[in-house]
């Protein structure tokens, strides 16, 4: 099923609008209520170089602020890890974890116990810093999915440990998640779905196109049960599209256990920063970030 193939810029923003008047009209049980008492994952976002954790999209806790545009986010092993044009580092200890500085760290990605990156047009395994994979244009997302490591670079998504092409296409794909068992890839502004599927004569694989956005899709996420997707126009519900953070540059996302959840709201309960998305103005006080008062 394709929800909004077909649309123009016009109609697709007056349907968002449309979404975001009705979302305002029912109220939002906040995420963080039901993070305690329900052990949800969280879900963790960025806004230019600002990272935050979604509490009920109206006000959400800021995390931290890099000195770039944030590309990345990742959990890995009991720990969230961010990537940009500074570095990539560990989010709330701000431990850079890689040697390059001043080259962007456009996805980061934890497979079978390991964390990858990928710094410009190479795909490195970050314990050892040792380079799996060399691709002709950069590389923009990383993904593990059933047991495969997969890398999308240009047109073109790779099997990153074999160099096997998966498919190619006519759109720069910017972003890959693995979902309910299927592949999803994000070429240009649409949302496209991979199913490989059992039949008489071996695994079939069937393509579709989910949605279309206003502007390029930036980021993809599964996070409890649902798949999402973001970008310069903001965070929607990907199958439903449901507006949850709607008009703001969002360009990286990721789901993290309730158990990190728990150790960033411990961090950051004795200077908790609430922010509006829709306003861009902070509802705490910070001096080292010098954040004005609503």
């Amino acid at each position: 099923m394709t929800i909004n193939k077909g649309k123009t810029n016009e109609e697709l923003v007056n349907r968002y609008k449309a979404r975001l008047k009705a979302r305002k009209e029912k109220p939002v049980e906040p995420l963080e209520k039901r993070l305690t008492q329900g052990g949800e994952n969280g879900l963790v976002y960025a806004v230019e170089n600002k990272i935050f954790l979604y509490v009920n999209g109206n006000e959400d806790l800021l995390i931290k602020k890099r000195p770039g545009i944030v590309k990345a986010l990742c959990p890995h092993k009991g720990e969230l890890y961010d990537g940009g044009r500074y570095s990539a580092r560990n989010t709330l200890s701000d431990a850079t974890i890689t040697k390059y500085f001043l080259i962007d760290y456009n996805t980061l990605c934890s497979h079978n116990g390991e964390l990858y990156s990928a710094p410009l047009k190479g795909i490195y395994k970050i314990s050892t810093d040792e380079k799996i994979a060399e691709r002709q244009d950069i590389v923009l997302a990383l993904c593990s999915h059933d047991g495969n490591l997969l890398d999308a670079a240009g047109r073109t998504v790779y099997h990153t440990l074999t160099n096997k092409e998966e498919r190619k296409l006519d759109e720069v794909i910017y972003s890959l998640c693995s979902h309910d068992g299927d592949l999803y890839y994000a070429p240009g502004r649409k949302v496209c779905k991979v199913s490989f599927r059992p039949s008489m004569f071996g695994p079939e694989n069937t393509e579709s196109e989910i949605t279309e956005r206003p502007d390029n899709v930036l980021a993809l996420c599964s996070h409890n049960e649902v798949l999402y997707d973001s970008g310069k126009y903001g965070l929607f519900t990907t199958h439903s599209d449901v507006p949850i953070i709607p008009s703001k540059d969002i360009g990286a996302m990721c789901s993290i256990p309730p158990e990190l959840v728990k150790k960033i709201l411990e961090e950051r309960s004795q200077q908790t920063q609430l922010i509006n998305p829709n306003d861009g103005m902070f509802t705490g006080e910070d001096d080292d970030y010098n954040i004005p008062k609503k």
